[in-house]
Order: structure tokens, then C-alpha cells, then sequence
């Protein structure tokens, strides 16, 4: 969506039944030309039939995992067998509720579709979604059982040692599941998965919806859940790492790079983006391709900026961005998941002592700071 539209569209906003004539003088620019930029909008199903209804009702569903995450940080140098000294720190997170989140912040209708129990970490997960305004009505829940977990590790230089993760609750998310909650799905003008959901359910989600799908691989012992289905996907956002298990192509220049993305595109990917860590993104479609910049310093958030990539490339998607600019997105996305310093979610540990550093105000993770930096970026 151009400037301009994006003008024109904010006047038919604030009123629906403004006549092609105010809308020119409104803009300085002649009626013929506001026409056009209409008609342009209708193609682009943002405006529908007269009266200029606007496409309100677009709303993006994500399935997959939420998790809570603990954390140890230890203030000194690892030891092994015995007790570290640090902090241990609970957040929720996953990245489809990380998405989500950010999706919500970017002004975008979602509905997020997950599994969980009635146990502590379940009632954390639940009260984490409410503060956060994240609809969980469709999800599944499984009385009785553990909600998804994960265990992190970390040394003194905030690197992380090891993780241990029970998301095994998502094995309820059946195809079964997902037939009984189509008419949420289907309704969707876009889908985001992540490999943490069973194969069987990957493929019938693939199958039997005919609406862009974005997924995410999540890590490298799960993205092989994604190759049976891989033709039937819009966009792959990968690591490195997981587009090698993706394709079996060895990354180790900028042609493999090329070599890899191709490989997804010619199964039937229309979109990938293959995250390069501190040297940025390789993008690539049938038409195009190129690396965007890093520009967000490393964090010991990393992962979170990975999720805010996802939002970014799914934002851009609905307003009709080329995907240049949508890996421009994604990266401005992370920069601002970056700069945010702590992520953590409603449901932390009370009491747990900080480093005296102050947390960026969750209001300023917004679409009109998206849009600042989306500008600079372009």
C-alpha cells in the first residue's frame, strides 16, 4: 500500500461516505487520480463495494505453541554439579504467542489457537493472554495434564548453555481438533504455524486451508515436521541452520544462500527469509532476492526478535508490501523487539530483582513505531 493509499484510506476512516470530490481536496490532488487510488484499494480487498466498506474483518490466526519459560542466569562462571548462584526468572512466551503479541501491538486483529491444562503454569498462561488482550477462546484445553514448559540455562556472558522443553500437551492438537475449529480458520486472512504442532497436524492444516500459511520452524529437531507439506506453504521464515535441514543444502556462502531459497521456492514456497543472525536476512521469491542489514545490536532476547521478524513479514503481507520491504519490516520489527530490553510477559515470578535497567514502555511497541522506523528503513 502506497503512501498515498494509505492517505486515502485514513479519510474514508474517519468517514465512510466521503464522496471522491473531498477526498481529492482533502488531499491536494485531482478526483480522477483519488479514482484510481480507489479503485487500486478495492483490488487490493481493502475497501469492498460502496459506501467504501472497509476490510475490518481481517483477523490473523496463529496455531502452535505458549509456553512458560524459566530461566536460571547465573551471575558467575558455570560449575558443574553443584548450585549456581543468579537469577531464575519465569516469562510466557512461544513463539506463536510472541507473534501474536506483536501482531496485537501492530493494530491487527488475531486469534490465537493453542492447548494448555488447568495446572500453575495453565492459570499463568491464561492470565498472561487476558493482560495482553490475546484471544485464547479457540484454543484446546486438556484438564489434568502439564502445560508446555521450558527450562534455560544461561553463563555469565548470557549465553545460552542448554534448554529443556515439554511442549507434549500440543500432541492433543489433533487434525480432529483443527476440523472442529475451521470456520475460525478459514475466516483468517492469513495463518501462522510453527513446527511445534504434530506432523499429522501440519499436513492437514497444509491441506485443507486455502489461505496463506506462514511458518516457523522453531528449532532445528522439529523442522524436519515441515518437509512432507512444504510445497503447500506462503512464506518459511528459517535459521540458517533449519533452512539446511529444510533443503540439505550445506550453508556456507551467499550462492548457497541463493541454492537454499530456490530449492524452497521451486517445491512451492512463494516467500523465504532465512534469518543470518548479526549479518541480517536473505529474502528471496520467484522475482527477487537479497539480504537486509541487521540493525539491532545482539540481546540476550534473540529469540523474541526472531517472532517480531514473523510479525513484521505478516503485517507487510496484509498491506500489500513487496518482499524487500517485507524483510525491511521484519528486521525494523526485531530492531524494536531488540531495544525493548525486557520482553517478559504478565506472570513473572514477583519478587525476582532486576539489573536497575528500566524496561521500554509496552505502549511504545506500536504500529506508529513500527511505521517510524519503516520509513527510515525504506
Amino acid at each position: 500500500m502506497t503512501k498515498r493509499e494509505q492517505e486515502i484510506l485514513g479519510y474514508i476512516r474517519e468517514n465512510p461516505f466521503i464522496s471522491q470530490a473531498e477526498i481529492a481536496e482533502k488531499a491536494n490532488i485531482t478526483r480522477s487520480s483519488v479514482a484510481v487510488h480507489i479503485t487500486n484499494l478495492v483490488k487490493k480487498g481493502l475497501l469492498k463495494g460502496r459506501a467504501y466498506v472497509l476490510a475490518d474483518n481481517m483477523y490473523i490466526v496463529a496455531i502452535g505453541g505458549v509456553t512458560v519459560n524459566i530461566e536460571g542466569r547465573s551471575q558467575s562462571e558455570l560449575i558443574s554439579n553443584d548450585v549456581n548462584t543468579g537469577l531464575v526468572i519465569q516469562t510466557v512466551g512461544g513463539s506463536c504467542k510472541n507473534i501474536v503479541d506483536y501482531l496485537n501491538k501492530f493494530e491487527i486483529d488475531v486469534e490465537l489457537i493453542t492447548a494448555f491444562s488447568d495446572d500453575f503454569y495453565g492459570n499463568t498462561i491464561i492470565d498472561a493472554c487476558k493482560t495482553l488482550r490475546i484471544p485464547i477462546k479457540s484454543s484446546l484445553f486438556v484438564p489434568g495434564t502439564q502445560s508446555s514448559t521450558c527450562i534455560s540455562v544461561y553463563d555469565d556472558s548470557q549465553e545460552n548453555r542448554f534448554e529443556v522443553s515439554d511442549m507434549n500437551i500440543l500432541d492433543n492438537i489433533s487434525p480432529d481438533f483443527i476440523a472442529s475449529r475451521s470456520d475460525v480458520i478459514s475466516g483468517a486472512s492469513a495463518l501462522v504455524i510453527d513446527a511445534n504442532l504434530r506432523e499429522d497436524t501440519i499436513d492437514y492444516i497444509a491441506s485443507n486451508f486455502e489461505i496463506p500459511i506462514f511458518v516457523d520452524p522453531v528449532s532445528i529437531s522439529k523442522s524436519h515436521k515441515l518437509v512432507s507439506s512444504m510445497g503447500r506453504f506462503f512464506a518459511v521464515k528459517a535459521t540458517k541452520r533449519e533452512a539446511e535441514i529444510l533443503t540439505e543444502i550445506e550453508i556456507k556462502k551467499y550462492k548457497d544462500l541463493k541454492s537454499a531459497a530456490y530449492n524452497l521456492i521451486e517445491r512451492g514456497v512463494d516467500q523465504v527469509y532465512i534469518s543470518l543472525g548479526s549479518g541480517g536476512v536473505f529474502y528471496a521469491n520467484q522475482a527477487s532476492c537479497g539480504r537486509v542489514p541487521s540493525i539491532a545490536e545482539r540481546t540476550d532476547n534473540d529469540s523474541g526478535a526472531e517472532d517480531a521478524f514473523m510479525a513484521g513479514i505478516v503485517y507487510s503481507y496484509l498491506n500489500r508490501f513487496n518482499i524487500k520491504q517485507s524483510a525491511q519490516i521484519g528486521v525494523a520489527a526485531a530492531k524494536l523487539k531488540a531495544s525493548e530490553y525486557d520482553s517478559r510477559s504478565p506472570g513473572s515470578l514477583a519478587g525476582i530483582p532486576g539489573d536497575g535497567r528500566k524496561p521500554r514502555d509496552p505502549a511504545e511497541i506500536s504500529s506508529d513505531a513500527l511505521n517510524r522506523i519503516v520509513f527510515e528503513a525504506f
